[in-house]
């Protein structure tokens, strides 16, 4: 193997031992040994830095090498790779476990360079190296016949032209050139790579007029067809990404679904209004997103953000897409509205009042009870009005103590058990919810990840949750909504929130496909109108989030709804949204409980008539491939 002036590796089909005579000649081949020594050291070197210790072997440094080998340098790949090693195993700065590795790979090199994978590799690379030459060199023969046929035709081109000028010179009959005019038409829209041309000519220039105007035709027709199944996000896509020129139109996509009986041979699409197919457009943009990049990026997960957290996301489609995904979103995917009681507004103008007239109003309002209220308005109140204002005066009372221990410095399970959680814990409906608050797991989660994993390996666990609320009077026991808390105060930085945007969504996601999962005789129908909902907290501000499953392999995630928690015993006033918006999550949550148990119920009214087929029937829910975690870059620890 020897290198061009590009850099580039030539290889030889066959190794040859030059003995030169002068002493220029051996100080050349001197020099292209030590380059040679130089790249496979180099690209040892730089498999040991990108590779885990524990994952070392001579296949894997063989494969990591695939690029700069060939059957004639294997060998010397062998010899250098052993002086790397051993110079590796002498460094002072390496971990002692990779010093053993390095030592147990010497101590048995012969043994794992003639084991039967390394020879599988071995003839597979004299294979593959037989094949490209056979490859080229049939290309170079059909390149040079293509070239000796342009020879020919501009020879007779030349031909037809001085026929033609002398003709004309002696003042005969002047003849049709339409012919000659055709070929070199047909000469100049040759292929450039190939140097192919059109061989077969038609004399009669009306025919070549109609052949035209038929592909003219075809070509018209085919660009309607595709302008009809496509519209801007793949201009979109090029044109923020322009490092990346490949055609939208010419990839396809192969999705793989849910290993279950009901569903594995269907899927279900997104189609706009414009035509564009949404799983179409998403799967051609993960396979540009680099490698190291992938966890931050919802698409690799399987999500549609239409939250417009994600930039790159909302760039793949035009304006009138995202709007018609935006709104299609909101109308499916919502809040349930609830009235506030009037007796609510008159509390709160209570507060307000004591906050403006007092400095420490934790007293006055500690002071007013549902009597005080009765009788000022001269109402009377029901025993479960009376229950949620002393349940509301609790809670403000509770939120002016804390913010009097907030101070500039605040740690983020501090924050969210004061604020945000002890709101929830006291406005959702703890009978029909059970709430769990700290560091939690996520079983949804951890069911997908434990999905196909041996029992007898440690259980992996799933995603982190800070707030979660288990619907009691549910069969499966749905995790409807779960909570992240980014940080504490000082407000966390973007970057943090945006890792626990993409946390929440995930989590979210495996809740929604392990309960696909254990309903798969449902129609789809009504599996897709399944949601969920999740709330994520940072500084001051709290928003609420919900997730359905729209097509296969598109998970909506989209923003309900933003509110901001009041952060001065002056503005606590402020805390009416925040309770607006809880009482909206509490009837939610009663709906999804009511739709989760019908789909429960028909789920186990499939088994009434025993064994069935499903291959006819829409079941199953096309929830998709579930992605799993793209990998990172793992750097050996030193």
């Amino acid at each position: 193997m020897i290198k061009d002036s590009s850099g580039d590796c030539l290889q030889t089909s066959e190794r040859r031992t030059v003995w030169p005579d002068d002493s220029r000649d051996t100080r050349d081949c001197e020099r292209v040994l030590e380059d040679n020594n130089q790249m496979f050291e180099s690209v040892v070197i730089e498999y040991l830095d990108k590779t885990l210790s524990k994952d070392w072997s001579i296949l894997g440094i063989l494969e990591f090498a695939r690029p700069k080998l060939s059957p004639d340098t294997i060998n010397n790949f062998k010899e250098d790779l052993y002086v790397v090693l051993r110079g590796y195993l002498e460094k002072c700065n390496v971990h002692v476990n990779a010093k053993k590795k390095v030592k147990k790979i010497l101590t048995n090199f012969n043994t794992y360079f003639s084991i039967d994978k390394v020879r599988q590799f071995i003839i597979e690379l004299e294979y593959n190296t037989e094949t490209r030459m056979n490859v080229t060199s049939a290309y170079t023969i059909e390149v040079l016949k293509d070239q000796q046929d342009n020879r020919k035709l501009i020879n007779q081109l030349r031909e037809d032209i001085s026929s033609i000028n002398s003709n004309l010179e002696d003042g005969q009959e002047q003849v049709n050139v339409q012919v000659t005019c055709d070929r070199i038409a047909s000469l100049r829209s040759a292929d450039p790579s190939t140097g192919a041309s059109q061989s077969n000519f038609q004399e009669d220039g009306e025919k070549d007029e109609e052949e035209n105007e038929e592909e003219d035709e075809d070509e018209e027709e085919e660009k309607d067809e595709d302008n009809a199944t496509n519209n801007n996000a793949n201009y979109v896509a090029k044109k923020n990404f322009p490092e990346n020129n490949y055609d939208h139109n010419d990839d396809f996509v192969e999705v793989t679904y849910v290993d279950s009986l009901e569903c594995q041979s269907r899927t279900s699409r997104w189609l706009l209004s414009s035509g564009t197919d949404v799983l179409n457009v998403l799967s051609k943009y993960e396979k540009i997103v680099p490698e190291n990049q992938k966890c931050l990026n919802p698409v690799c997960w399987g999500i549609l953000d239409l939250t417009g957290a994600h930039p790159e996301t909302k760039a793949l489609f035009s304006p009138e897409d995202w709007a018609e995904m935006v709104n299609n979103f909101k109308q499916e995917v919502k809040l349930s509205q609830t009235d506030i009681p009037k007796i609510v507004i008159h509390f709160f103008d209570e507060v307000n009042q004591i906050v403006k007239n007092n400095h420490d109003p934790t007293m006055e309002i500690d002071r007013l009870f549902p009597e005080v209220i009765e009788k000022k308005y001269n109402i009377t109140l029901s025993t479960e009005e009376k229950v949620n204002i002393f349940a509301l005066k609790r809670a403000i009372v509770t939120y002016i103590e804390n913010l009097k221990g907030a101070d500039l410095l605040v740690s983020e399970s501090d924050f969210d058990n004061s604020f945000p959680n002890s709101l929830m814990k006291r406005f959702l409906d703890q009978d029909e919810v059970k709430i769990d608050v700290g560091e939690i797991c996520c079983w949804g989660s951890a069911q997908r990840r434990n999905e196909g994993r041996s029992v007898i390996l440690r259980a992996r666990v799933g995603q982190k949750c800070d707030f979660r609320g288990i619907l009691k009077n549910s069969v499966d026991k749905l995790e409807a909504i779960v909570g992240l808390r980014s940080g504490g105060l000082p407000t966390a930085h973007r970057r943090k929130i945006f890792e626990d945007h993409i946390d929440l969504s995930v989590t979210m996601r495996d809740i929604l496909y392990s309960f696909f999962k254990s309903n798969q005789n449902a129609s789809d129908d009504i599996l897709h109108r399944t949601f969920l909902l999740g709330t994520q907290s940072w500084g001051w501000t709290h928003d609420v989030y919900g997730m359905d499953c729209k097509a296969t392999n598109i998970c909506r995630f989209g923003k309900l709804c933003r509110t901001k928690m009041p952060h001065t015993s002056e503005t606590i006033g402020c805390l009416e949204a925040f309770y607006a918006v809880m009482l909206n999550v509490k009837a939610t949550l009663k709906d999804i409980r009511e739709h989760v148990n019908s789909v429960a119920l028909v789920h186990s009214q499939a088994h009434r008539n025993g064994k069935r087929k499903f291959e006819d029937s829409k079941v199953g829910g096309c929830f998709g491939e579930i992605k799993t975690s793209p990998r990172k870059i793992r750097t050996k620890y030193l």
